[in-house]
């Protein structure tokens, strides 16, 4: 049945409000990379959804899931990032969802989410075909009377338009300036619609899809004798591990052999994250209710105990990071790395906090689902290159600090989150050879900072904050220098095949190689890349715990 006048009116709101996300979608992202806009845009666009759909408004739960796709499209006009949108899209998705969807845990948003995001986009075509359908049902009557009824204003309007085009030049100007999009921005904004269309009409099937009390899941369980020994048998062997970390990366005594303390942190500092989440995993199956754990005091004495050596494990894990922080530079792997193991930190007390006070699994889950929530939205709003470039500046050995060789080729791969860092490195540099370098980089940095901010379509208001303060740092008269790239041979040799040539010219960074013998023929010299984000760079280590050797991948 044809829907009522109050449903065909929401419908009508609803497709104008997909016609405009769709045409601003076009004008901000088409061509060129998105800045402060995007966040300007995803603001526009969650009012516009919520205003299509404001009988909607009056659940709790969905003015909670706007107000925070509010909160990322403000993340996303201080920095565009593809976090931010994401969570925001994840909390639009929620708003959208929520008024006929509650699950109990986390867990139970994500069928609907799958569902939401796989068919969303085929949601246009499929309420076009329901249309067409139902237009052939009332043929005839109805066609005869809208031709009839768009018939004076169509053809008296382009009658009096075509007139007053002749009469008024200002007219006909404005007329010739008229653009029609090209192939290209109709299929961008087709696509656009596409993609806005589920969130004013999503799929019902997505919010039928994962019911409000999940099924029960009937799991392999194991005997309690079973469980007892495999807890008993984890903590012991749980038991070396953090003995041997306590010994040697906690108390610094020397190791045995040739082993090194490169070797041992470098080894253990992603693994035993790995060795911890499958910890975790297990202690949620064991925890299960009707499982043996649950129901025997000894076996949850056990559990708790496993849990607590896990949480020593992550400490270590984090230890190594920081040490290699100290030794090689921070970056932002080895920032997302620490935040993730706190993050599994977190999980970990949380199950032992379910143990001990007894709370359901559900609630584990919403917790944990809880704190990633917070962590991540706190990323959205911090640059984590800025903080890695700052670390490093503060403790380069060139500048008077007591880190690391300061590595401007990572500074330049950071773009404009270094430019501050750069004119501090430059600022404080001990050398003058170092200080030129720095300033020929720092220049080139400049420079692309305010081609980026000169266009409105990609100008951020971060990046307006650190260009006023590259200005004030910098004063009304800098001194003019030579732009320098860093690593400019790195960039040129890795674009093509290496080929026999002579040893590139030495940054004042690195040492130079050693000489070849007179007699050996000159060998193919490959370019080393510069230090990845997880291959640390070579450096002289923290007096307190020598890394001594080049850390392995």
């Amino acid at each position: 049945m044809f829907p009522s006048l109050s449903a065909r009116h929401s419908l009508f709101l609803k497709l104008a409000a997909a016609i405009l996300i769709a045409l601003l979608a076009d004008q901000i992202f088409i061509n060129t990379n998105p800045g402060s806009t995007l966040g300007a845009f995803a603001a526009v666009g969650t009012v516009l959804v919520l205003l299509a759909r404001a009988p909607t408004l009056r659940h709790r739960p969905v003015l909670a899931a706007a107000a925070l796709a509010l909160i990322y499209a403000a993340a996303l006009f201080d920095n565009p990032g593809p976090l931010a949108w994401a969570l925001g899209w994840l909390a639009l998705s929620i708003a959208v969802l929520a008024v006929r969807h509650r699950p109990a845990s986390a867990l139970g948003w994500i069928p609907s989410l799958l569902v939401h995001t796989l068919a969303g986009p085929f949601r246009p075509l499929r309420d076009l075909i329901a249309l067409t359908r139902l237009r052939r049902r009332k043929r005839g009557a109805g066609a005869f009377r809208l031709v009839a009824t768009l018939a004076l204003p169509v053809v008296g309007g382009l009658l009096f338009l075509a007139l007053f085009t002749i009469a008024n030049p200002v007219i006909e100007t404005g007329l010739r300036t008229i653009r029609l999009p090209g192939p290209v921005h109709f299929v961008f904004i087709a696509a656009a619609f596409c993609a806005a269309w589920p969130l004013l009409r999503p799929w019902a099937f997505s919010l039928r899809v994962a019911p409000g009390t999940a099924p029960a899941i009937d799991l392999p369980s194991a005997s309690l004798t079973s469980v007892l020994l495999a807890l008993a048998t984890f903590n012991v062997i749980f038991a070396v591990q953090n003995g041997l970390d306590i010994a040697f990366l906690w108390s610094g005594a020397p190791l045995p052999g040739k082993v090194t303390l490169a070797d041992y942190a470098h080894r253990g500092a992603y693994s035993l994250i790995a060795t911890a989440l499958i910890a975790g995993v297990l202690s949620l199956w064991m925890l299960r209710p009707g499982s043996a754990v649950a129901a025997n005091g000894k076996a949850r004495a056990l559990l708790v105990l496993w849990v607590v050596q896990n949480l020593l494990l992550v400490a270590s894990s984090m230890l190594r990071t920081i040490d290699y922080v100290q030794a090689f530079s921070l970056t932002e792997l080895r920032i997302s790395a620490l935040l993730w193991m706190l993050l599994v930190g977190v999980g970990l007390v949380l199950i032992c906090w379910t143990i001990l006070r007894g709370r359901t699994v559900a609630w584990l889950v919403n917790a944990n689902v809880a704190t990633a929530g917070l962590l991540l939205t706190g990323a959205c709003f911090v640059d984590l290159g800025a903080v890695a470039a700052h670390w490093n500046v503060s403790h380069a050995r060139e500048a008077g600090g007591n880190g690391p060789a300061a590595d401007i080729c990572y500074l330049a791969r950071l773009g404009d989150a270094a430019v501050v860092p750069l004119i501090r490195l430059e600022q404080g540099a001990m050398s003058t050879g170092f200080r030129t370098e720095v300033a020929g980089q720092r220049v080139i940095s400049i420079a692309n900072l305010k081609r980026t901010q000169e266009n409105w379509k990609t100008w951020t208001w971060r990046n307006a904050r650190r260009l006023a303060q590259a200005r004030a740092l910098l004063g009304p008269d800098p001194a003019p220098v030579a732009p320098r790239a860093a690593c400019l041979d790195w960039l040129e040799e890795s674009r093509t095949e290496p080929t026999p040539q002579p040893a590139p010219a030495q940054s004042t960074l690195a040492p130079a190689p050693a000489a070849q013998p007179a007699a050996t023929p000159t060998p193919t010299v490959t370019p080393a890349p510069p230090p990845t984000l997880a291959t640390p760079r070579e450096a002289p280590s923290p007096a307190h715990r020598p890394l001594t050797q080049e850390p392995r991948q």
